[in-house]
């Protein structure tokens, strides 16, 4: 039987998004069920890992519960590559479907530096019908061709092409189907797995979409996933924004997102309304909200 209360959390950081990883190991310590947590691994993904994990033990780790600090595994590009080469722009793509290989849980949670919990959040907020909550959602343009493509890549010849799981994170993954995916891939590229997903012209959520799409009732409910993102174009409508970080400070929406691009593009009535959601459930009065807004 699956477990579905019980899993790891993962997330990526390097340099430029070192502030917003911060406030998610402050979230998920002050936030988030620590008893449902059986390692929280951050991969680090920078130009010196070896100065970013110092950074985040000085800065971080004495802000955080022993109970968490003892959780944390940093993990670095070899511990889950090996000697695979970099491939840029797939790297940390590469790097989220390695983690299949790397956990034993049935699932893991995976985060971007740029989620963090904004009120109590629970297992269970991300599940319903007792599967993880995940939406089909229509393919739009910007979508549609790596829908194809990765539709493609793992001979799914069935599917609709122009519907998907949504590409974002938080993304519960099936570690028996991301390992699965790993090893079709790699087998069938005869590459390591950065160049392997190179060559499938698709991305990794996408294509682990189309690994399981003919068994997604079996994994998944058509259901919402429990966020709101502004991500580095999308959305531009300022009343968009507004309700969307109205949603995550007012109403049962438990993850906010926001891309470390979209930073310096934030107005200042904005960052006042994130600063204030953030100190109304996150941080204290003392605590510079200030500080993780800043754009590196």
């Amino acid at each position: 039987m699956v477990d579905i209360k019980n899993f790891p959390i993962a997330s990526i950081v390097f340099e430029g998004d070192y502030r917003l990883g911060a406030l998610q190991a402050l979230s998920l310590d002050r936030l988030y069920d620590q008893r449902s947590v059986t390692e929280y691994t951050i991969i680090l993904n920078g130009q010196d890992d070896d100065k970013l994990e110092s950074c985040f033990r000085a800065d971080v780790f004495p802000k955080l519960s022993d109970n968490l600090r003892e959780k944390i595994k940093f993990l670095r590009w070899k511990d889950l590559l090996g000697d695979a080469e970099r491939d840029g722009y797939y790297d940390q793509q590469a790097l989220k479907l390695a983690l299949g290989g790397y956990y034993d849980s049935d699932m893991y949670l995976m985060l971007d530096a740029k989620n963090h919990f904004t009120r109590p959040t629970k297992p269970e907020d991300f599940m319903a019908d007792g599967k993880p909550a995940m939406p089909i959602v229509r393919a739009n343009d910007t979508w549609r061709g790596y829908v194809k493509n990765s539709l493609a890549a793992v001979g799914n010849i069935t599917a609709d092409p122009e519907v998907m799981m949504p590409s974002i994170t938080p993304f519960i993954m099936h570690t028996r189907e991301v390992r699965g995916l790993r090893d079709f891939l790699t087998t069938k590229y005869d590459a390591a797995l950065p160049q392997s997903l190179r060559k499938t012209g698709g991305t990794e959520f996408i294509l682990y979409y189309a690994f399981i799409q003919n068994r997604f009732n079996d994994l998944y409910t058509d259901a919402p996933q429990p966020v709101r993102t502004l991500f580095t174009k999308w959305p531009q409508d300022p009343e968009v924004v507004k309700r969307y970080i109205e949603e995550v400070s007012d109403r049962n929406v438990p993850i906010f997102g926001l891309h470390r691009k979209r930073l310096p593009q934030l107005t200042d009535g904005q960052k006042d309304m994130i600063a204030s959601m953030w100190h109304r459930h996150l941080l204290s009065p003392w605590e510079n909200a200030e500080w993780f807004l800043q754009y590196d």
